[in-house]
């Protein structure tokens, strides 16, 4: 009878050490982005950041500043490390004041407006049937056409647990909403804010490599490397001894 008591207790030891492991457990991803040099069989480095995905948050880090989404509270954290200052929102009042922002902009006087983008984007996705392992991970050849023009190619894989770890699809919305507020001010809208590209993305498809067609060039962003491991807290809070600012103050540095 103790023989059985201590086998359950053993189990149990070893159930609840799994569970702990698997809640703790989280993504990050190492990018970068560079441009092809045409001609020469050069590139032109552009930039490198890391992403982090535990908790159903998501933290990006980029050399000059940090971006945190907390989708289970719909908030937005924005970090500048070099003046030690943040600023938080939830993402619909982050939309609002950006918003200002940009008429205030288009108010100025010295203000030119571009020229307008197109309204509607033609935009076709095919699957080319392309395999290959990228870092190991099984993945697959897409194209996107956009007014029957190529203007992308990427690499998906849904091997990746990203989807385990945080609401993907909605951090991604959401992104897409801020960049249509902003869009006016380059006046383009990129093929990513249109509902076939979003639509391709969902499902737990990552995308290992994204090459874009610019006028002649090509820029690519890949990841190039996975760790599944155990995130610590810090990673997606506010460092201590930083001063909390509005959004509009943040924006001007």
């Amino acid at each position: 009878m103790k023989r059985k008591h201590t086998l359950a207790i053993f189990v149990a030891t070893l159930f609840w050490a799994f569970l702990s492991s698997s809640a703790l457990c989280g993504v990050i991803l190492h990018k970068q982005s560079y441009r092809l040099i045409p001609g020469k069989g050069g590139t032109q480095a552009l930039k490198e950041w890391a992403e982090y995905y535990q908790g159903n948050k998501v933290a990006v880090y980029q050399n000059n500043a940090i971006f945190v989404t907390d989708m289970g509270t719909d908030t937005l954290i924005n970090i500048l490390p070099s003046r030690k200052i943040y600023a938080v929102n939830s993402f619909g009042n982050f939309i609002k004041r950006i918003q200002n922002i940009v008429n205030q902009i288009r108010s100025q006087p010295q203000y030119r407006e571009p020229p307008p983008a197109k309204s509607s984007l033609k935009v076709k996705i095919k699957k080319t049937g392309k395999t290959k392992k990228i870092l190991g991970y099984f993945s697959e050849q897409y194209m996107v056409f956009s007014n029957g023009k190529r203007v992308r190619e990427l690499w998906l894989t849904v091997k990746l647990p990203l989807a385990k770890e945080a609401d993907v699809d909605k951090e991604r919305e959401e992104k897409a909403r801020i960049e249509e507020v902003i869009a006016p001010l380059a006046g383009s809208r990129d093929v990513e804010l249109t509902q076939e590209y979003q639509n391709l993305l969902k499902g737990g498809k990552v995308p290992m490599v994204i090459t874009s067609y610019i006028d002649g060039t090509e820029e690519v962003e890949r990841i190039v490397r996975v760790e599944i491991v155990a995130i610590s807290k810090e990673v997606f809070e506010v460092p201590k001894g930083y001063k909390k600012v509005p959004i509009e103050r943040f924006m001007q540095h």
